[in-house]
């Protein structure tokens, strides 16, 4: 699993933006759709860094190399496609795109 602090700064970011950006007063006033979604979107995290970690112990010519690699390419699309709908929820700005510059603290 990633290193629980940037977990938790990320999910607190997406959280903080969805709640300034649906103009709420407090973050238990957010839908439970989108708060699954933030849940889903740690869970691909959590999967990111599990295949990361697990390719650093293969060898890149070997056929497990290969498909762990389509795996997290996969992973990561479906976390892009996740902040992608936050941004879409009030308008068109790609604010939640800055939480992946917090990946780079794992």
């Amino acid at each position: 699993m990633a290193v629980k602090s940037v977990r938790s700064r990320i999910r607190d970011s997406l959280l903080k933006q969805l709640v300034e950006k649906l103009e709420l007063t407090d973050r238990h006033e957010l839908p439970k759709e989108l708060d699954d979604q933030v849940k889903a979107y740690l869970s691909f995290y959590d999967q990111f860094w599990e295949l990361s970690n697990a390719l650093a112990g293969v060898d890149p010519t070997e056929r497990m190399y290969q498909d762990l690699s389509k795996e997290r390419r996969q992973v990561s699309a479906t976390m892009r496609e996740i902040l992608k709908m936050f941004g879409r929820l009030n308008g068109g700005d790609d604010s939640f795109a800055d939480t992946i510059s917090l990946e780079a603290f794992a």
